[in-house]
C-alpha cells in the first residue's frame, strides 16, 4: 500500500468514537459486514502499524465478541480472518460470553474454506477446547461433518482421542449418533483406540458401536492393536470429575515417578478449569497440596474461567487451600475483572452454597478473611479495589452486616469514603454502633502518665485517606485515541475530597451525631485551619464590593435624579456654584464607579471559575443564585441611570447585605445563628405553604364580601389588594376600623372573628411555638450543626480547588463525542488540581504517616511529624526556632476535642480496668474450686482407703468365724 492511501485513509482515524469522525472499530465492523476487503486492510494495517488498534477488540451487544470470532460465525470471510490473522489476532481465544474458539464457530456452520485458513496458521491449536471440554473433532462428530473431517485427519497435531468432560471421545459421539460415515473414518485413522476411554456409565465406544453399529463391529480394530493412548490429561481430568482424588493423585505421583514432562501436564485445563482451578472449586487440598509440590502455576487460568486458583478457594471458603495458594511465592493477588480475592471472600458468604457432607468441615469464609487481611502485605492486595459496580469490599461487608469483618477492614485502613456507580459510599451500610467503636480505637496515648509533659494522644485518621484515581485522559497527540499507560509507566493520579465522607456523614440522620467524636472533629478543626486563609480572603474581597456599592448607591446613584430635578428647578444664577460642586462630585462618583467595576469583574471571575470547575454543585446552591441576581443589579446600576433606579437600588441594597449575612454566617462562632435563621426560615414556609390554602380562602371572602363598599378606605375592593391586607392582618395589624362592616354586619362580623380566631391566634401561635421549638433544637445541637457548617464550607473549597468529579466524567465524555480533542484543557484542569489540592488537603503532605500527635500538657499542641524521620527531624530542628513567624505557624488542638478525647480513653481505661478485675476475680474463684476439689479429691481418696480397709477387716473376721 502507497503513502498515499495511508494518508487517505488517516483522515479516517483523526478522532475515534466522536461525532464527526466514526469510530475505527466500528469502521472495521462495517468492512467485514459490507465485504469492503480493500478499506478493511488499510484500517487494519494503519492501526495495527501505529499501535492505538487491538486485533482482539471486544465488540459489546449485540456481536459479543472480537472480529475474529464475528468473521468466524459466517461463511464466505475466508480472507478477512487471514488478514486478522496475519495481523496477529488471537485464533485460540475463547469468547466470554458463549464459551467456545473460533475454531468451534466455524466448524458449526461447516465452512470448509475457512477452516483450512485457520488451520494453516501455526499459531491455531486444533485440539482447543470449549467450556465442554470438546474439541473442534468433537463437534465435526457430533454433527455429522464429514467434508470437515478430513480436514481436522490431516491436520500433523489431531488428538483423535481426545475425551470431554463426559469422558466422551470423538468416535463414541459419531457412533452415539449412527453417523456411519465418521465411524468408518476414524477407524481407519491410525491409533485410534476405542478401549481405553470409559464414560460415568463405564461404557466404551467399542461397546456404542457395537450398539449402534453392529454392521461396523468387524472394522473394529483388535484390542491387540498399536493404539495412541489417551492423553494423561484427559484422564486426570477424568478422576476428578468422578470425584476420584485418590486415584488422581495416585496417576501423577506415577507420572512424577516416570520423569515425564510433569509441568505441561500439570498446567493444563479441560476447557473451564486448570488442575488447581478445579482441586480449589471442589476442596481437593490434597490434591492442591500435590500439584503445588510439583510445581503447578499458582495463577493459571483458562479463557472460559479466568478466576485465579485463590479466588475461586477464596470464594468457596476452603481455608487449608487458601492458605497453601497463599505460601506459595508465585501467587498473584492482581484483581481479576476488577474484583479481588477478598471480594471472593465476601461474595461467597453471601452465596448460598451446596456442599458435600466431607467439604463442609473445611469451609470457613471468616477465617479465609482474616488470614488474608493478617498475612498479605498491603503492596498485594488493594483494599479500596472497586469491582465493575464501583463496590469495594467494605460496600459489601457493611451490607452483609457483619461487624466482625467491618471492623478489620477499618482496622486495616480501608477508606470509608469509596463510593460506587450508584453513588453510594462504603460507610452507608455501616451500623453507626460499629462505626463509632472503630473510631474509638483511633485514639490511642504513648502509656505514660497524664500529667507527664510528654503524654501524647494519638489520632489516627487512615480510614479517611481518599486513594488515588487513574486518571485515563490521556491520549495519543496524533489521532486523538484514548490511550492505556505505556508499560512501566505510571498512570497520572487524580486527587479527590477529603472531607466527601464527613460531608455524607452530615446529611444521613444515623451518622450525624458521631461528627461530635473527637477523631472527627480534630479532623475537621485540622481541614478548617488548612482551608481558612481561602475563607478570610474571600471574605476580604466582599467586605471591599459590599463597601463600595453601598456607597456608591448611598451617596451618588439614588441622588442621580433628585440633583437632576433640583438643578432644573434653581434660579440660573446660582448654576455656577453648583457647576463646581458637581464637578467634585462627578471626580468621586467617577473614581468610586471604577472601583466599583473592578470589583465586578472580579466577582464575575470568581463565579465563572465555580461555575467551570463544578457546574452542577454551583447551580444547585440557593446562595448562588443569590449572587448571580447581585451581579446582574450591579451591572445595571453601572451601565446606565435608570427611571427604576431607585427600586434597582433597594434591590441591591438588600442582596448585597443579605450575601454578606450568608458569608459571615460561615464561620464556625457564627455558624449556629445562621442555620437557626434557615431552618426557622424553611419550616416557616413548609408551615404556610399547607395552611396558605385558609390564608386565601379568607382573603378571597373578604373580597367577595366588602369589594362593593364605595369608602375610601376600603382594601378589599379587587382580589390582590385584599389578599396583601390578609396577610398584613396575619402579623396582628387588623384595623378593624377600616373594614366596612357595615354593609354586611352578621357575616362580616363572624368572618372577621373566624379570621382572628383560626389565624391571628391559632395559627400565629403555632408558627411562634414552631419558631421555639426549633430554635431549643437547634441550641441544643448547637455544636454539631457547628461542624456540619465547617464541613460543608471545607468539601465547597475543597471542589473549587480541586474540581468535581462529577463534572470530570461530564468532561471526559464530551471530549468523545466531540470533534476537538481540548488536552490543553484538560491538563489545566489537572495542574490545577496538583496546586491547588496541596495547599487544601492533609494528606499526604502535611500528615504523611495518616495520624498526628497531640500534646495535652504542652498547650495541646500539635505534631504531624509522626513516625516520618525527615519529618521528625525537621520538626526537632523547627522548635529550636522561637521567631514569631515559627509560632504563629504552630497548631494547637481545641481544648473541647482534648478533653472528650481524654474522657473516652478514660473510659476505656475504666473499662479495661475493670474487666482485669473481673478477669481477676473470676480467677481467684477458680483457684479457690480448684482447691476445694483437689481436697475433695484427697477427702475421696482417704475415705476410699478406710472402707477398703473396713471391708478387709470384714473379710478377715469372716473368714475366722467360717473357720
Amino acid at each position: 500500500m502507497t503513502e498515499d492511501d495511508l494518508e487517505s485513509h488517516k483522515k479516517l482515524l483523526v478522532r475515534g468514537g466522536s461525532l464527526c469522525t466514526p469510530d475505527p472499530y466500528h469502521q472495521l465492523l462495517t468492512a467485514l459486514q459490507e465485504h469492503d476487503l480493500e478499506s478493511f486492510r488499510n484500517i487494519l494495517h494503519q492501526g495495527v502499524k501505529r499501535e492505538f488498534l487491538d486485533p482482539d477488540h471486544w465488540y459489546e451487544d449485540p456481536h459479543y465478541g472480537s472480529l475474529l470470532d464475528i468473521a468466524c460465525r459466517s461463511c464466505g470471510n475466508s480472507l478477512y480472518i487471514e488478514e486478522l490473522l496475519l495481523y496477529s489476532a488471537d485464533p485460540n481465544k475463547i469468547n466470554r460470553i458463549r464459551h467456545k474458539g473460533p475454531l468451534h464457530s466455524i466448524v458449526e456452520i461447516g465452512d470448509k474454506e475457512t477452516l483450512q485458513v485457520l488451520l494453516k496458521h501455526e499459531r491455531t491449536n486444533v485440539n482447543l477446547l470449549d467450556a465442554t471440554g470438546s474439541s473442534a473433532l468433537h463437534i465435526v462428530s457430533k454433527n455429522n461433518k464429514f467434508e470437515l473431517l478430513h480436514i481436522l485427519l490431516n491436520h500433523a497435531k489431531i488428538r483423535v482421542n481426545q475425551i470431554n468432560k463426559k469422558g466422551q471421545t470423538a468416535i463414541y459421539l459419531a457412533a452415539l449418533g449412527r453417523h456411519k460415515d465418521i465411524v468408518l473414518a476414524l477407524l481407519k485413522h491410525k491409533g485410534i483406540n476405542v478401549d481405553s476411554a470409559k464414560t460415568a456409565q463405564g461404557k466404551t465406544a467399542r461397546d456404542v458401536i457395537v450398539e449402534k453399529l453392529p454392521e461396523l463391529e468387524a472394522d473394529i480394530p483388535h484390542q491387540s492393536a498399536a493404539t495412541e493412548e489417551i492423553p494423561e490429561t484427559n484422564q486426570l481430568f477424568l478422576y476428578l470429575h468422578q470425584n476420584d482424588e485418590e486415584s488422581f493423585m495416585s496417576c501423577l505421583a506415577n507420572m512424577k515417578n516416570e520423569s515425564k514432562d510433569i509441568e505441561e501436564i500439570i498446567n493444563s485445563n479441560d476447557g473451564s478449569y486448570t488442575f488447581l482451578q478445579y482441586a480449589s472449586e471442589f476442596g481437593f487440598v490434597q490434591s492442591v497440596n500435590l500439584l503445588l509440590e510439583l510445581g503447578a502455576n499458582p495463577n493459571k487460568t483458562n479463557p472460559n474461567n479466568i478466576k485465579t486458583p485463590i479466588m475461586i478457594a477464596a470464594y468457596r471458603g476452603y481455608f487449608e487451600i487458601v492458605r497453601l495458594l497463599c505460601e506459595v511465592d508465585k501467587t498473584s493477588f492482581e484483581p481479576i475483572n476488577d474484583e479481588t480475592v477478598l471480594h471472593c471472600v465476601i461474595q461467597g458468604i453471601n452465596t448460598c452454597h451446596e456442599y458435600l457432607e466431607t467439604k463442609k468441615k473445611h469451609i470457613d469464609h471468616n477465617k479465609c478473611f482474616k488470614y488474608l487481611l493478617n498475612n498479605i502485605r498491603r503492596d498485594k492486595i488493594n483494599l479500596d479495589q472497586t469491582d465493575n459496580k464501583g463496590n469495594t469490599v467494605l460496600h459489601y461487608a457493611a451490607k452483609n452486616g457483619n461487624p466482625e469483618l467491618i471492623l478489620m477492614l477499618l482496622r486495616h485502613g480501608i477508606y470509608i469514603g469509596t463510593r460506587n456507580k450508584f453513588n453510594e459510599p462504603a460507610l452507608q451500610d455501616i451500623p453507626p454502633r460499629v462505626l463509632e467503636t472503630y473510631l474509638d480505637e483511633c485514639l490511642q496515648t504513648n502509656n505514660m502518665r497524664k500529667e507527664d509533659p510528654k503524654y501524647e494522644l494519638i489520632f489516627r485518621y487512615n480510614f479517611l485517606v481518599p486513594p488515588k484515581i487513574e486518571n485515563f485522559d490521556t491520549q495519543d497527540p496524533e489521532v486523538g485515541l484514548q490511550m492505556e499507560p505505556a508499560i512501566g509507566q505510571a498512570p497520572e493520579l487524580a486527587t479527590v475530597s477529603e472531607t466527601d465522607p464527613l460531608l455524607y456523614m452530615s446529611q444521613s440522620k444515623e451518622l450525624r451525631p458521631l461528627l461530635c467524636h473527637p477523631v472527627l472533629t480534630s479532623f475537621i478543626h485540622l481541614k478548617w485551619f488548612s482551608i481558612r486563609r481561602f475563607f478570610y480572603i474571600n471574605l476580604s474581597f466582599y467586605l471591599t464590593f459590599w463597601l463600595l456599592l453601598s456607597a456608591y448607591i448611598l451617596t451618588f446613584y439614588v441622588n442621580q435624579k433628585s440633583s437632576s430635578l433640583m438643578r432644573n428647578a434653581t434660579d440660573p444664577t446660582d448654576i455656577n456654584e453648583d457647576n463646581v460642586q458637581d464637578g467634585r462630585l462627578l471626580t468621586s462618583d467617577v473614581i468610586l464607579r471604577l472601583l466599583l467595576l473592578l470589583c465586578l469583574v472580579i466577582f464575575i471571575a470568581r463565579e465563572l471559575f465555580q461555575i467551570i470547575v463544578s457546574p452542577l454543585r454551583y447551580f444547585k446552591s440557593l446562595e448562588n443564585w443569590l449572587e448571580i441576581s447581585l451581579i446582574l443589579v450591579t451591572a445595571i446600576i453601572l451601565s446606565s441611570s435608570s427611571y427604576n433606579q431607585n427600586q434597582i437600588s433597594a434591590i441591591a441594597i438588600l442582596l448585597s447585605w443579605a450575601e454578606l449575612v450568608l458569608l459571615i454566617g460561615r464561620y464556625p462562632s457564627l455558624s449556629t445563628y445562621i442555620e437557626m435563621f434557615k431552618t426557622v426560615s424553611w419550616n416557616f414556609l413548609k408551615f404556610l405553604a399547607w395552611y396558605s390554602i385558609l390564608i386565601l380562602a379568607f382573603a378571597l371572602s373578604f373580597y367577595t364580601l366588602f369589594k362593593d363598599d364605595t369608602t375610601d378606605g376600603n382594601v378589599f375592593f379587587d382580589p390582590g389588594n385584599s389578599i396583601f391586607k390578609t396577610i398584613v392582618m396575619l402579623t396582628g395589624e387588623f384595623d378593624a376600623a377600616s373594614i366596612p362592616f357595615s354593609d354586611h354586619p352578621v357575616t362580616g362580623h363572624l368572618l372577621f372573628v373566624l379570621f382572628v380566631f383560626l389565624i391571628a391566634i391559632i395559627l400565629f401561635n403555632l408558627l411562634n411555638g414552631l419558631a421555639v421549638s426549633d430554635t431549643q433544637a437547634i441550641r441544643t445541637d448547637s455544636l454539631l450543626l457547628g461542624y456540619i457548617s465547617i464541613v460543608k464550607l471545607v468539601s465547597y473549597i475543597e471542589t473549587i480547588a480541586i474540581g468535581d468529579p462529577t463534572f470530570r466524567r461530564l468532561f471526559r465524555k464530551a471530549k468523545t463525542a466531540c470533534c476537538f480533542t481540548a488536552e490543553s484543557c484538560n491538563n489545566v484542569q489537572l495542574r490545577r488540581s496538583k496546586v491547588f489540592s496541596g495547599r487544601v488537603n492533609l494528606f499526604p503532605d502535611i500528615i504523611p504517616d495518616q495520624e498526628i500527635i497531640v500534646y495535652p500538657n504542652k498547650d495541646s499542641k500539635v505534631d504531624f511529624s509522626s513516625l516520618n524521620p525527615k519529618r521528625k527531624l525537621h520538626s526537632s530542628m523547627s522548635s529550636l526556632d522561637t521567631s514569631c513567624y515559627t509560632q504563629c505557624k504552630q497548631y494547637h488542638m481545641d481544648k473541647e476535642i482534648i478533653r472528650a478525647a481524654k474522657a473516652i480513653i478514660h473510659d476505656r481505661e475504666t473499662k479495661s480496668d475493670s474487666i482485669q478485675e473481673m478477669f481477676s476475680d473470676y480467677t481467684f474463684r477458680l483457684n479457690q474450686y480448684e482447691n476445694k476439689l483437689e481436697n475433695l479429691e484427697k477427702t475421696s481418696l482417704r475415705n476410699q482407703k478406710i472402707l477398703e480397709e473396713i471391708l478387709s477387716t470384714l473379710k478377715a473376721k469372716q473368714d475366722s468365724d467360717s473357720d
